[in-house]
């Protein structure tokens, strides 16, 4: 899922980068701290397509300014997307409803 545009700015600066190393490189060496997979180790796909396993740093509470130890995790993109399911769905949600209103025209303006 791409970063949303008004929180980028947030993963271009250099504390990031470095939390993003602590967490990656110091706390989990490596490896999904959920599955245990490790960087560059190849896998299967749902797709039948041979992919290399990626590593991200993931806020647990989806809040992209909390960036406390214990509110992030160094997570595969599978275990990553698993984890956002739930607040994935609800954005997904929220942005059909708003298109779909967004779409019909207002009952006051039919009305004049």
């Amino acid at each position: 899922m791409p970063i949303r545009a008004e929180y980028r700015h947030l993963y271009n600066t250099p504390e990031w980068r470095a939390i993003r190393e602590r967490v990656i490189v110091e706390r989990a060496r490596y490896r999904c701290e959920h599955c245990n997979q490790q960087k560059g180790q190849p896998y299967l796909n749902k797709r039948n397509k041979w992919c290399t396993v990626q590593l991200g740093v993931a806020h647990l509470d989806q809040v992209p300014t909390h960036n406390d130890e214990s509110n992030l995790a160094c997570l595969c993109r599978a275990c990553h997307l698993a984890h956002d399911r739930e607040f994935h769905l609800a954005n997904s949600r929220e942005t059909r409803c708003t298109r779909k209103d967004n779409a019909r025209p207002l009952l006051a303006q039919e009305a004049v």
